[in-house]
């Protein structure tokens, strides 16, 4: 996801390769982070992949991550020890909570059908 897109303020457009799996991610982030036996680095792993999503789709990532199990793992990891699921923990935090300020969510499946 990193690689894709890119480390410019604006993302690359090979991340939009992605978009019709995005869904299937989120998924993936859902059923990991429900699970009680998750550890600080899984943590802080889930935490930078829903932050690099959030800035790589903006606001059409809003409704597939504003949900209660996400923000239970972003504060979990926000309250670790580990310094690093506790710094992309708050960034992705801070993605999310741009995002609401940011405009409208967009579905990502019509979006990327434009």
């Amino acid at each position: 996801m990193q690689g894709l897109k890119g480390d410019g303020e604006m993302p690359n457009p090979d991340v939009h390769l992605l978009a019709n799996h995005v869904q299937f991610i989120i998924q993936f982030i859902l059923t990991v982070a429900a699970d009680p036996n998750t550890n600080d680095n899984l943590t802080a792993a889930l935490s930078g992949l829903i932050g690099d999503l959030c800035t790589a789709f903006n606001t059409l990532m809003l409704p597939l991550v504003d949900n209660e199990i996400i923000h239970n793992l972003l504060n979990k990891g926000r309250k670790s020890k580990c310094s690093k699921a506790k710094t992309l923990s708050t960034w992705a935090f801070k993605e999310i909570k741009k995002l609401k300020s940011t405009g409208n969510p967009v579905n990502i499946v019509n979006a990327e059908q434009r």
